[in-house]
């Protein structure tokens, strides 16, 4: 049996935490980041990995109007002195990674969802609480309020560049059930590949790393160099009018839409402990170009509104 759940670790915090409240007074910045790296380690949860997640970004940044754009880089130099490795809107894609390997867990549980039936038309449903849903819907309304103040709306926005890719990997939004995985797979986390460029691979694993789509970038690598290259051939390979519904706002659809492609695509057709069959890879990445083609441009859209003039 397959029911809905969430991806990736379920280590994380409790209790709910909107991002659209938070208090500048409160969160200070300097007291903000100082407090990251003093956090003790934890599980990590997967998600697109740095290079995909660039991709993503350098489409969606390639998109806004001019003015939206200039308002984004603005924001985005907001925090470039507190990470400069995330000092530009594509590199600041893979921001919320970071400062969760830094060993952060506040914000553990924002980078997936738990999916619940509908009793009533048998769609799965967002719980409440703290998940990608109502991260990306906090975000965005913190982002479109000028009363917020530059350090929360900075935040916000490098949030919603972050998890709305999230939210458009599949097994970010499903979670399998049956006799071998009783509390579930965590979204294909228990479910163990063999994959070359990671020996302790698993299902999560082999999504993340994009089916080998977009390798990870090297320690030290510009990602200039190999980012806006990539960028450039998916959109020429899908454009907007290629994806139908790549307008859809409504952040629940984007997870409904994963959810379904989890369960018909990425598990059927592979095997724990085997790898991926050549058919498997080419279904899959298929998958994955439209997913991220899709994040970037209702990125770029949601920005724009936001943003724009």
């Amino acid at each position: 049996m397959i029911a809905a759940a969430g991806a990736a670790s379920r280590t994380g915090s409790s209790g709910r935490i909107a991002v659209s409240h938070f208090s500048s007074r409160a969160w200070r910045r300097p007291a903000f980041f100082f407090a990251l790296s003093f956090f003790s380690s934890l599980s990590p949860a997967h998600a697109w990995w740095a290079a995909s997640h660039m991709v993503c970004a350098q489409i969606a940044h390639d998109r806004l109007s001019p003015g939206a754009r200039a308002e984004a880089d603005r924001l985005i130099a907001v925090l470039a002195g507190d990470e400069p490795r995330a000092d530009h809107f594509v590199p600041a894609a893979a921001w919320l990674d970071q400062i969760k390997k830094q060993g952060f867990a506040g914000f553990e549980t924002w980078h997936f969802v738990n999916l619940e039936p509908n009793a009533g038309n048998g769609e799965p449903i967002p719980p409440p609480g703290d998940h990608v849903v109502s991260a990306i819907e906090h975000s965005l309304e913190t982002l479109g309020r000028k009363d917020a103040g530059d350090f929360l709306r900075a935040f916000s926005l490098r949030i919603l560049i972050h998890l709305v890719a999230d939210a458009h990997q599949p097994l970010h939004c499903v979670n399998r059930f049956d006799a071998r995985s009783p509390a579930g797979d965590f979204g294909g986390n228990t479910f163990p590949v063999r994959w070359p460029s990671d020996p302790k691979a698993n299902l999560h694993i082999l999504w993340d790393d994009s089916l080998g789509l977009y390798p990870q970038l090297a320690p030290g690598e510009d990602w200039r160099k190999r980012i806006p290259a990539a960028a450039r051939e998916l959109q020429e390979m899908l454009p907007p009018e290629k994806l139908p519904g790549w307008r859809e706002r409504d952040p629940r659809r984007w997870a409904l839409e994963s959810h379904r492609l989890a369960l018909e695509v990425v598990y059927p057709g592979i095997r724990e402990n085997e790898p991926p069959s050549p058919e498997y890879l080419e279904k899959g990445r298929e998958v994955v170009r439209q997913r991220l083609a899709l994040a970037a441009y209702r990125l770029a859209d949601l920005l724009e509104t936001v943003l724009g003039p």
